[in-house]
């Protein structure tokens, strides 16, 4: 519940869209976001990432950066200003040299970055941001499908790194090696997917406890969708653009416009939803009182914060502009 801790949702979302949409509105919006990080959030002259506003320091958290990185990327694409492309490779170089390639992080897209440098003529730096990246790469690889343990032991977002990373490689270099490793993960990411007769159970990975971290109740239970879900729906899409099967872009499509029932009709939106009936846990505030804590509590609500959820907008468009297309 802060500034930025991958709350990047509706900014990349916005800037997307602006890049086949013209609406003043909105770019005054983009303009607005854009001074308010680089002055709470991110030092542009060495590309620290802070996770709060006042650019606090005092915590690194490895999921932050790359969601930054890849809306100057964003941003870079819609205005052509090399000043932002510039500040993506120092973002970089910040987050490798803090420990990331060692990690699995949900916002590193580096077949976009990558491309976007190249196409800036930085073609050094390119070369440079490449090298680290086949460090990170290296590091999938050699882990395979024994996943380090992050925040949690194990969940679907630190598979879907596992194959995005690999598959950027792949796309990247057209080296077979990477796309058969991808492989190994996204065998296991389909296992979190629900295959019920439902919207919220079917392509939808399963998740657990993000009401409680991260919603404004604090209850425990199954989150159908969650803003993350998303992400297995974009690996997916890796897959099907390196390899046109055709089934993978239809899982791609069911993950990703599923994810959209958290926007209603009249714009209001959710970033979860608590899925079960009702289930055992409670809110955070009075998490060690015993009998609070094992007290049933009604389930089957939206979370009352709204954001993240905009995170399925941007990766559906992105999608589906990459696949040429302006409805999908």
């Amino acid at each position: 519940h802060n500034a930025n801790r991958e709350r990047m949702g509706m900014s990349l979302a916005i800037v997307k869209w602006l890049q086949r949409h013209d609406d003043e509105k909105l770019r005054k919006s983009i303009d607005i976001f854009t001074e308010f990080l680089l002055r709470e959030c991110v030092d542009e002259k060495d590309g620290t990432c802070c996770g709060n506003i006042g650019k606090d320091k005092s915590k690194v958290r490895l999921y932050n950066a790359p969601w930054v990185m890849l809306y100057f990327t964003e941003l870079y694409k819609l205005t052509n200003e090399k000043r932002w492309i510039e500040l993506v490779v120092r973002i970089v170089r910040y987050y490798y040299s803090v420990g990331g390639a060692r990690f699995y992080p949900n916002g590193i897209r580096f077949y976009t970055m990558y491309n976007e440098i190249r196409r800036a003529g930085m073609d050094d730096d390119a070369n440079e941001l490449y090298a680290l990246f086949n460090e990170h790469v290296e590091t999938i690889v050699k882990n395979g499908v024994i996943y380090p343990p992050h925040e949690v032991n194990f969940e679907q977002t630190i598979v879907s790194p596992a194959v995005t990373i690999l598959m950027d490689k792949y796309l990247i270099s057209g080296e077979d090696f990477y796309l058969r490793e991808a492989e190994k993960h996204l065998s296991i990411l389909r296992k979190f997917d629900g295959m019920q007769p439902h919207y919220r159970l079917n392509t939808i990975p399963i998740r657990y406890w993000d009401d409680y971290w991260f919603g404004k109740n604090g209850t425990y239970g199954d989150v159908f969708p969650h803003y993350w879900s998303v992400l297995s729906g974009y690996g997916y899409y890796l897959y099907y653009k390196a390899t046109e099967k055709q089934e993978f872009l239809e899982y791609a499509r069911q993950c990703m416009t599923n994810c959209l029932c958290n926007i209603r009709e009249d714009g209001s939106a959710t970033c979860s939803y608590l899925f079960p009936e009702w289930v055992s846990g409670t809110a955070k505030i009075d998490r060690n009182t015993e009998e609070h804590f094992f007290a049933e509590r009604r389930g089957n609500f939206a979370n009352a914060f709204a954001n993240d959820q905009d995170f399925a907008l941007y990766f559906l468009l992105k999608m589906i502009f990459d696949l040429g297309v302006e409805n999908y």
